[in-house]
């Protein structure tokens, strides 16, 4: 008996039908050496990679309506109130440069939340900035025509990434480069004018006694960024006690040290 190749337009056609699996697509397509077999496994690769995606957002879409039923909305503050009025339609034009807004506080407030509340999910990108130093994260999105950010909200932000993109969190109206090197092949622009700026942050000092390198960091972030905070009890959420809570989380308490006499004597 005589093997023969079998035709790529076959496989291919298996696996559009789902009546074969990705990985068995691709290794058929190998085995059978047709040609242009590398490239069609590389185009099932990324049709796996951005149908995942698609599911993902799907789903993160349906849990968020979820997660939002358990909140009863969330508390009002007046210096949000004062900072929320610069983007009002008849600034936009006025305006040379915008406030930052900087939520500080402790781990479970409902900060982030709070944040993206302000301007609406739809109209918020939410970013992450931890471990980055004082690059901040990619903000390409910000150029994609089927979006329409109002908002940019930073996640655990530090303020090296603030004081080293001043122009980003000033939100004028000129274009700034990021993502700039050497030689530059990872450069993108972004126009920030009219862009609310908004951080999150457990620990973001704005003073030298509370951990600034400068008298000059702090005069500039005094400036131009507004801080909210509250109480380590409160969150900025109102929960809704119908809800049960969750019974596996125990804070954390450390133990007292115990002297090495008491232990001697034991």
């Amino acid at each position: 008996m005589q093997d023969y190749a079998v035709d790529s337009t076959f496989i291919i056609s298996l696996w559009r039908s789902r009546k074969i699996t990705d990985e068995g697509a691709k290794r058929d397509l190998i085995i059978s050496r047709c040609r242009n077999g590398l490239r069609l496994c590389q185009d099932i690769e990324s049709t796996v990679v951005k149908e995942r995606g698609m599911a993902q957002r799907y789903f993160m879409n349906q849990y968020k309506a979820t997660l939002s039923a358990q909140m009863c909305g969330f508390r009002e503050n007046r210096a949000i109130d004062m900072w929320i009025k610069q983007y009002t339609e008849d600034n936009r034009g006025n305006l040379m440069r915008y406030i930052t807004l900087l939520f500080r506080g402790g781990s479970q407030q409902g900060k982030t939340q709070k944040a993206k509340s302000l301007f609406g999910d739809a109209h918020t990108l939410l970013v992450n900035c931890q471990g980055l130093g004082s690059f901040l994260p990619n903000l390409t999105k910000l150029n994609d025509p089927d979006e329409k950010f109002k908002c940019i909200t930073y996640d655990e932000i530090v303020p090296k990434q603030v004081l080293e993109n001043k122009q980003v969190f000033q939100a004028g109206n000129e274009l700034v480069a990021l993502g700039q090197s050497n030689c530059n092949q990872h450069k993108y622009e972004i126009w920030p004018y009219g862009i609310a700026m908004v951080c999150c942050s457990n620990n973001f000092p704005m003073t030298v006694g509370e951990g600034l390198d400068s008298e000059e960091d702090a005069e500039w972030l005094q400036s131009n960024v507004a801080v909210v905070e509250l109480e380590d009890a409160n969150t900025w959420y109102i929960a809704s006690h119908t809800k049960k809570k969750a019974v596996y989380h125990i804070r954390y308490v450390p133990k007292p040290k115990v002297a090495p006499e008491a232990c001697a004597g034991a």
